[in-house]
C-alpha cells in the first residue's frame, strides 16, 4: 500500500508540473504569435516570469503539504514521494527557462537593439 501511495504521488507530482510547463509554453507561444515591437514583447515576458516560476511554486507547496500528512501520521510513505514535487518543479522550469525563455528573450533584445 505505501509503495503504491509513493508511486501515486510521483504520478500526480509529474503529471502536475508537466500540465504547467504546457501551459507555460502556451503564453510563450501566445506572446510569439502577437505582431507587436520587440521591446513590448520583452515587457510582456518579463509580466510572465511569476507565471514561468509556478513549477517551482507548486512543487515547493506539493513537498511541504506531503510533508505535513507525513508528519501528522495521515500517510507513510518515503521521503522521496515528498521531494519529488520539488524536484520536478525544478526540472520543469529549468527546461523552459534555459531552453525557451531564455533564447526568445535573447533573440528578442538583440532585435529590441537592431530597431
Amino acid at each position: 500500500m505505501t509503495d503504491n501511495l509513493a508511486t501515486l504521488s510521483l504520478l500526480i507530482f509529474f503529471v502536475l508540473q508537466a500540465t504547467i510547463y504546457i501551459f507555460c509554453r502556451m503564453k510563450l507561444a501566445e506572446i510569439r504569435r502577437q505582431t507587436m515591437p520587440s521591446k513590448l514583447k520583452l515587457r510582456l515576458l518579463e509580466n510572465e516570469d511569476n507565471l514561468f516560476d509556478a513549477g517551482l511554486y507548486f512543487g515547493f507547496v506539493g513537498t511541504v503539504f506531503s510533508l505535513i500528512l507525513v508528519s501528522l501520521g495521515i500517510v507513510k510513505f518515503s521521503l522521496m514521494a515528498a521531494y519529488s514535487s520539488t524536484a520536478f518543479g525544478i526540472i520543469f522550469v529549468s527546461i523552459l527557462k534555459i531552453f525557451s525563455v531564455r533564447p526568445y528573450r535573447r533573440r528578442l533584445i538583440l532585435d529590441a537593439d537592431v530597431a
